[in-house]
């Protein structure tokens, strides 16, 4: 590693530029004064002694108690596991302090997200507080970044169902294979990702090719563009799974059969023979239920008067 990289590096673990140096040139020198690592580095005398009480004070340095006051940098592991634990130490003082401030009211204005890593950090905090229902719409890429996100929520009971532009498995998630997937993938000059959270947030997003940048970007929670959004989807995958399904059926009458009741009172399937195609039916039918977050928040401002989920 270079000197710069190596400065580059502790900078964003919160050293200053002069800390980052000494603390880089005594990684790799025997115990020294900080006249003599002042020498070395060409930096003033008075500023490195003070980088130098600066990184002691960090521990990231240990100082010789004797006349010479040599300096010594700490391995760099020790520092790291310091530094990792102080990190957590603030992290969770951090969010017994906060979590403690009210919410905020709700807000239905569509923001703009920034940066690639901004998109996928929103997408990951949606899974993480999801309750109900998650509903994506991943190209391979985001996919890949995405999945164990996706699989952990499935692993916490919250039901999943992802397409893809291409087979995959996403463990405790129902996957939809795009038909025409591989084309979209080839001719799209992007990687989208289409994420809605129990028909309440969403995101939408375009990421470039270059897997660095992104073209656009938007998060929103307003009721009324989550659930239309959200619906529209679900539809839009439920079309997929079928033509997918359709695809293999043996006569028209399959298909009329596929889109009758999905269950009988009882909860049993119709005795059609016709399972494969109506329990693709019966695995979209959550995604339109009246006791999803969306809907309920939907209903509460602009239903009607005493209109609920249940009703």
């Amino acid at each position: 590693m270079s000197t710069n990289e190596s400065v580059d590096v502790l900078t964003s673990l919160g050293f200053t530029g002069l800390e980052a140096e000494v603390y880089s040139y005594l990684l790799s020198e025997v115990p020294s004064t900080g006249y003599r690592v002042a020498q070395a580095l060409g930096r003033p005398v008075a500023n490195v002694y003070k980088a130098l009480e600066a990184l002691q004070a960090k521990g990231a340095v240990i100082v010789d108690q004797g006349g010479t006051r040599l300096s010594r940098a700490v391995p760099i592991e020790e520092l790291l596991k310091r530094i990792e634990r102080d990190f957590r130490n603030k992290t969770g003082r951090a969010r017994d302090i906060l979590a403690s401030i009210a919410p905020a009211p709700p807000d239905a204005r569509v923001y703009q997200l920034r940066t690639r890593e901004q998109v996928l950090e929103r997408c990951r905090a949606m899974l993480g507080r999801a309750t109900s229902l998650v509903v994506a719409d991943l190209f391979p890429e985001p996919l890949r970044l995405l999945r164990q996100d996706v699989e952990a929520a499935a692993a916490r009971g919250i039901r999943a169902i992802v397409k893809t532009f291409e087979p995959a498995e996403v463990t405790g998630a129902k996957v939809v294979v795009n038909p025409r997937g591989r084309e979209l993938v080839d001719r799209y000059p992007g990687e989208w990702i289409i994420l809605v959270v129990d028909g309440a947030e969403i995101v939408i997003a375009s990421l470039a090719k270059d897997r660095r940048t992104l073209h656009q970007a938007i998060w929103t929670e307003s009721p009324v563009l989550s659930w239309i959004v959200h619906t529209s989807f679900a539809a839009e995958m439920m079309f997929c799974d079928l033509c997918n399904r359709i695809a293999d059926a043996d006569s028209l009458e399959t298909v009329k059969e596929a889109v009758r009741p999905i269950v009988e009172p009882g909860g049993k399937y119709p005795p059609t023979g016709l399972k494969g195609l109506q329990a693709s039916m019966a695995a979209f039918a959550p995604c339109f239920s009246r006791d999803l977050p969306g809907y309920l928040t939907l209903m509460e401002q602009f239903g009607r008067s005493g209109e609920t989920g249940n009703n």
